[in-house]
């Protein structure tokens, strides 16, 4: 008895809960998702190639980027009242606005989320700065000029490292300007 009425308060405030924070909880799944797929490109489907791997690093970093944008704005309902309802007389120019800017900021998190994680991880742009790791240390082994094999190998070592540290503080900006984007949004929605 005791415990009907603990489950019955508890799933009444559960529903409360998840009616209140749908667009937080939707935000949250939308990340978890972004996160899960970014582990199943990088491990069973990203291997940077010896030739156009600029083109290739690019597809990966980029690419699932504009699929999430597109499909979120797909998705996105208010979206099409939006878009199908802003020449109407009856929407304010103001209405319009304020939706527009809510629906971009919710269509470019994934995308952003992908790509600040896609940086993080560095391989897709390290593919497409460097290229692959062994074709690197080829190309400087034959332009070597008196250095020792582990000499080269040390400076193909720091190079994919620098590149790794580039693709950390890209990362880092792109984040940074999320963060930013995110708070002059909720200022905006606010005023």
């Amino acid at each position: 008895m005791v415990f009907n009425r603990f489950f019955s308060v508890f799933a009444t405030e559960l529903k409360g809960f998840f009616k209140n924070s749908r667009t937080t909880l939707k935000n949250v799944l939308v990340l978890v998702l972004v996160f899960g797929m970014e582990q199943i490109f990088e491990k069973d489907v990203f291997e940077c190639p010896s030739s156009k791997y600029f083109m290739y690093g690019n597809m990966f970093l980029f690419g699932p980027a504009i699929c999430l944008l597109s499909l979120t704005l797909l998705l996105n309902a208010t979206f099409w009242e939006v878009v199908t309802g802003c020449w109407a007389a009856h929407f304010s120019k103001r209405w319009v606005t304020k939706n527009l800017v809510r629906i971009l900021f919710q269509a470019l998190l994934p995308p952003g989320v992908w790509i600040v994680v896609a940086l993080i991880r560095s391989n897709y742009y390290i593919c497409l700065k460097l290229g692959p790791k062994k074709l690197a240390l080829d190309r400087a082994l034959r332009a070597r000029n008196g250095s020792t094999v582990a000499q080269v190998k040390e400076k193909v070592d720091e190079t994919f490292l620098n590149a790794m540290a580039e693709s950390h503080m890209l990362a880092w900006i792109l984040f940074d300007s999320l963060v930013v984007l995110a708070f002059i949004v909720v200022c905006f929605r606010r005023c």
